[in-house]
């Protein structure tokens, strides 16, 4: 093989695989912005049902530490809530309730949850063995704070 072709060949593979670096790195860059900004969101009561259960898997069996760090602390404790809305499913346990922001975009306040009743589509994380595992949910309220 001619070497002048070999160089020419291993300068395009050397131009490749730094494009593949570069694309990777700004990639990156982008999930971590992304995850920035929906931790944000989340904790500032600003989120949709759909930006919740996107953070959901960074907190599979993770514990209370870490689901507290990325949705901020739980709007409601429970330790029984009522899942479902036609013929609701009775749980117990420990339960963090989170609610998404209403339809302007504005976060519930504790007097607004406080004045819910009937099934409420809200985000629960519930702990079992010091493990967590959260999910949107209709729950039906109000809910037996603990």
């Amino acid at each position: 093989m001619d070497t002048r072709l070999f160089k020419i060949v291993l300068a395009v593979q050397a131009f490749f695989a730094a494009a593949l670096i570069i694309v990777g790195l700004i990639s990156r860059e982008n999930r971590r912005v992304e995850y920035l900004d929906q931790t944000r969101r989340i904790t500032s009561g600003q989120a949709t049902g759909d930006e919740y259960t996107k953070l959901a898997s960074r907190i599979l069996s993770a514990d209370a530490v870490t689901v507290r760090a990325l949705y901020g602390p739980p709007m409601q404790r429970a330790t029984e809530i009522d899942v479902g809305s036609s013929k609701p499913e009775h749980r117990t346990g420990t339960f963090w309730i989170y609610y998404p922001a209403d339809a302007h975009g504005y976060p519930l306040d504790f007097d607004a949850i406080g004045k819910l009743s009937g099934p409420v589509s809200c985000f629960v994380v519930s702990f079992e063995d010091e493990r967590a595992d959260g999910q949107l949910l209709t729950v039906v309220h109000p809910v037996k704070a603990r």
